[in-house]
């Protein structure tokens, strides 16, 4: 967080989330969990005021798992294909997990005043 404003050290997303409209509704991601079934038989509006992602395809398993866990309440479908691509890889040497972190001790460099950063040497790495 760049911010030292103690109201922005939380995103306007996450702040609009809790409010009532969306966090109270009855297709929020909550309350569809909460339920018995997973959607009601006649819904009492006529459109909800979001959308909830139901399944990703670019994410590994193992990667979604996280995000599906914190932020979907464990129901976010994985439809990725082909996520092992990058097994037979030297640079991989026979890791099973799909996050490799790799050492870039390049420094970040500033664009616009501030608004945009960039890392040449991560550039070079990737």
């Amino acid at each position: 967080m760049f911010s030292k404003t103690p109201e922005l050290e939380r995103s306007l997303l996450e702040r609009l989330s809790e409010l009532p409209v969306y966090s109270q509704h009855a297709l929020s991601r909550k309350s569809m969990m909460d339920q018995a079934s997973r959607y009601p038989a006649k819904p009492p509006y006529t459109r909800p005021p979001f959308v909830n992602l139901l399944r990703n395809y670019r994410s590994h398993p193992a990667i979604l798992s996280v995000p599906s866990a914190i932020f979907y309440y464990d129901s976010l479908i994985n439809e990725a294909q082909n996520v092992d691509g990058m097994l037979t890889w030297d640079g991989w040497q026979g890791r099973r997990w799909p996050v490799l972190f790799v050492e870039n001790s390049g420094l970040d460099e500033e664009e616009d005043e501030g608004s945009s950063y960039y890392n040449l040497d991560e550039i070079k790495i990737v």
